[in-house]
Parts: C-alpha cells; structure tokens; sequence
C-alpha cells in the first residue's frame, strides 16, 4: 500500500481498567504485535508478511528499529517495511526456521492468509505443494479435508 498505517487496538488485562480505543484504519493485518501479543500504538508493514509491531522498547530492539525511528514512520507515514520483507527473508510458521522467499520459503495461497512454509514441512502436514502454490493447513478443515470459504 502507498502510506504507513497505524492503528490504536482496545486491549485490556483482568487487572486493568476497561479502556476503549479508537481503530484509526481497519487494516487486514493481525492488529496484534507480532512478538508480544499486545496491542496499543500498532505500526503495520506494507510488506508481503503483513504483521504488526508494537512501540514497547524491546519490541523495537528485536524489530530492530529505535523508538525514535518507529514515531518517525507514525508521523510521516513513510512506507514501512520489516527487515524480513526488506531482505525477503520470512519464518516458516510450521518449524519458525528463516528462509528466503521463492527458494526456501513460500506464502499461503489463501487471500486473508501471510502465513510462510518449507515445502517439505506442509509436505509432512499432508499439504499437497504444486508449483509452489498451496493452502495452508489453517484453512482447511481436519476432518473432512476441504478448504475454508471466505
């Protein structure tokens, strides 16, 4: 997309007050950070991975961008891309090894899905990979084996 997104997600703790936030855009990414689980200030990559990343310090020190940096995209939403898309290198989500994209690695087929596998490890899943195209197993169903509908 053309401009950096930012979002502001309710989150709540049994111990915390209940307070409610405004999304400021209803992106299609997890809404969630992606190494802490929290919500709050969110900056979206404009990547292919499309994940999100809070403002907490050491969120920024293993996304490894400082704080500053992070306020510098949110306020003049530049285009942001996480150094797995910079590099397109991305985590296989079945064995959470790196791998390059197109090589190593490839992306769920599924519209809605940013999710990144080795061949060989939906291969154990029983996940047919033809011409690197594929399903990933979270949207097809156990039992009876057919593919989710949007």
């Amino acid at each position: 997309s053309g401009s950096t997104k930012v979002a502001v997600v309710a989150h709540t703790r049994p111990n915390e007050e209940n307070r409610s936030s405004i999304t400021l855009v209803p992106p299609p990414n997890e809404l969630v950070c992606a190494f802490c689980d929290d919500g709050g200030e969110i900056l979206l990559c404009d990547g292919i991975c499309g994940r999100s990343f809070c403002s907490q310090q050491n969120c920024m020190e293993k996304l490894g961008l400082p704080p500053r940096l992070w306020y510098a995209f949110e306020e003049h939403r530049t285009p942001f891309h996480c150094p797995n898309c910079l590099f397109k290198r991305h985590n296989c989500f079945a064995c959470g090894k790196l791998g390059d994209l197109g090589t190593d690695v490839f992306q769920c087929s599924h519209s809605k899905c940013a999710k990144f596998y080795h061949p060989h490890c939906l291969e154990r899943q029983g996940v047919r990979v033809a011409n690197d195209a594929f399903v990933c197993p979270r949207h097809t169903c156990a039992d009876c084996n057919s593919a989710e509908t949007e």
